[in-house]
């Protein structure tokens, strides 16, 4: 009754997240604060489906308990926010469905659903492995068979495949059914544990890094995409050594065979400072340093490409992109499909573009100011302060939400 309880609750804190429904409902705190938070909840939930019909609750689906620990003041990653007033004149681009994101498709080793949800055919199934000592959950990765979390004490959990120690557990276990604790080791004498503020998880690796700026990769090492200077796969976190200490990561992003971290500079004054540094496979100028070999230790990226400093970084398969303070986007890679946000696809003569380039149709033809972005194997996408998606790239399954 117990567990029912719980999985019922997770379910109404959802509706906290996706709606107005419990926009009054009170923070969970502890013992009897939390009880009646619960009751509360409870209450409107059972209202709430009242009004909507029977199957209410079940057409709103499982809740993902990782978002429902979700705490905005455990959030602190020193950005600016972007400026409305300097997001230029509104127009809709792209307007992908809602469902696209409450249907999950079917994921055929439910390992990888770990603490988060678990995925049974297309049927979401709340799961709770992060019960005892795991802290409020504020970050998120999925790989290509592995999971990760990172709470706001900064402890990194992992599941999901191993076979290339992408968990950083050891190659003792081919897989990992529910998140396991996985220890950063300390680069220095004097520190005994090291507490991560980002996580990113690749096709069959991983990387994570810590306030001061300390990076961590594991798992397959093909093309270098570990950044230790060797191919060599890595079963366990190991520092990356070729980043130099700074005031911490901005983001941190993996690719198939790529990653990058973009690292925070002391500030001058109250402006940012940002230095990008990507490595991995580079067969298409995906580095973004005007070469085409594989970097095996991190490569910083020319500066003057952006102008600005840069807030996030994403890898696809062959391309990258990112987006700075300003809202402005840049990519860079390849570019068969379309995916670089170009009217030209051969600038090189071979589909490649060789170091960043802003996409200018998003900031000139659309005025819009971009805080994210993000990279799928062909296509990119991008969110505005507007609160709008806008993508590019191959179409062939309808990823980049036109319909």
């Amino acid at each position: 009754d117990n567990a029912r309880h719980n999985k019922d609750t997770s379910m109404a804190i959802t509706e906290l997240l996706l709606g107005e429904l419990f926009k009054d409902v009170p923070t969970f705190g502890e013992g009897e604060a939390q009880e009646k938070a619960e009751e509360k909840l409870m209450e409107k939930l059972n209202n709430a489906n009242k009004k909507e019909g029977p199957n209410a609750a079940k057409r709103r689906g499982s809740s993902i308990k990782a978002l429902a620990t979700l705490d905005e003041e455990s959030l602190d990653h020193n950005l600016p926010s972007p400026d409305p007033n300097k997001c230029g004149e509104f127009k809709r681009m792209i307007h992908p469905r809602m469902s696209a994101l409450l249907e999950p498709l079917e994921v055929e080793e439910i390992a990888q659903g770990g603490y988060v949800y678990e995925m049974e055919a297309d049927e979401p199934k709340l799961t709770d492995a992060l019960e005892f000592g795991a802290g409020k959950i504020i970050e998120i990765a999925c790989g290509g068979k592995h999971c990760g979390a990172l709470s706001a004490s900064g402890l990194l959990f992992m599941w999901g495949s191993n076979n290339d120690g992408q968990l950083g557990l050891g190659v003792s276990e081919k897989f990992v059914a529910k998140p396991t604790l996985i220890v950063l080791p300390p680069v220095e004498d004097k520190l005994k544990f090291l507490y991560a503020t980002n996580i990113a998880c690749g096709y069959r690796h991983t990387a994570a890094a810590t306030k001061s700026g300390i990076v961590f990769t594991w798992g397959c090492g093909m093309y270098g995409i570990l950044g230790h200077g060797s191919d060599l796969d890595y079963s366990t976190p190991k520092h990356v050594k070729g980043i130099p200490k700074s005031s911490g990561v901005v983001s941190l992003a993996c690719g198939q065979y790529n990653t990058g971290a973009v690292i925070r500079l002391p500030f001058r004054g109250t402006d940012l400072r940002t230095n990008v540094y990507t490595w991995g496979a580079n067969e298409s100028g995906q580095i973004g340093d005007g070469t085409t070999g594989p970097a095996l230790e991190p490569v910083k990226v020319d500066g003057k490409h952006f102008g600005h400093p840069v807030i996030c970084i994403s890898f696809g398969n062959r391309h990258a992109a990112a987006c700075c303070e300003n809202g402005k986007v840049y990519t860079w890679g390849k570019n068969e499909f379309g995916q670089l946000g170009y009217l030209s696809r051969t600038e090189d003569g071979k589909g490649r573009v060789m170091t960043p380039k802003l996409v200018k149709s998003l900031c000139t033809k659309h005025k819009q100011q971009i805080i994210q972005v993000a990279c799928g194997e062909r296509h990119t996408s991008a969110l505005s302060c507007e609160g709008e998606i806008w993508g590019w790239g191959s179409g062939e399954t309808h990823q980049v939400g036109i319909f």
